[in-house]
């Protein structure tokens, strides 16, 4: 688990700093045609993270805790691929606070970090499947955040570049 912890420490710190290096007058700048703003792919990633279904229902499995995160690293770690956003985790049009959204997303961060340290990683959460993938138990979600989240850094960079 210790591997874990030190991921979602480097995923976060990575995060912090790219958030600051986002000029506040630009949160909501459209870098290129078809792109979110840098303050939307926030919002998108803070709405996607939710610590609180580790916290849900959950149930014994047979699988390793770790079962489905590669498979998770092999779709979401493909930056040739574009994927939809599904409607619940879309971003809005609202005007964006970068330091609202900093603060939300370290916030969720020490949550999963805390979240790591306190629960059983084994157990699956039985309150929401993932399209295509089921349920995930406690160490995969967290995988799961933090993959989704690199992924967006990824695209946070090239946004940042452009502004």
């Amino acid at each position: 688990m210790q591997n874990l912890t030190q991921e979602l420490n480097a995923t976060k710190a990575k995060l912090m700093e790219l958030v600051n290096a986002i000029p506040a007058d630009q949160t909501d700048s459209i870098p290129f045609e078809g792109s979110w703003t840098a303050g939307q792919l926030l919002e998108h990633v803070d709405k996607a993270v939710s610590p609180e279904i580790l916290h849900g229902n959950v149930q014994a499995t047979d699988r390793p805790a770790d079962a489905k995160v590669e498979e998770v690293k092999k779709i979401f770690l493909d930056f040739s691929q574009k994927f939809t956003s599904p409607e619940f985790i879309e971003p809005t049009e609202q005007v964006h606070d970068k330091n609202v959204l900093l603060q939300s997303l370290q916030t969720k961060f020490d949550q999963l970090i805390q979240s790591v340290k306190t629960l059983n990683m084994g157990e699956e959460c039985t309150d929401f499947e993932v399209p295509g993938m089921g349920k995930f138990t406690r160490y995969e979600w967290i995988s799961f955040y933090m993959i989704h989240t690199q992924r967006h850094l990824h695209q946070l960079e090239n946004i940042i570049k452009k502004l």
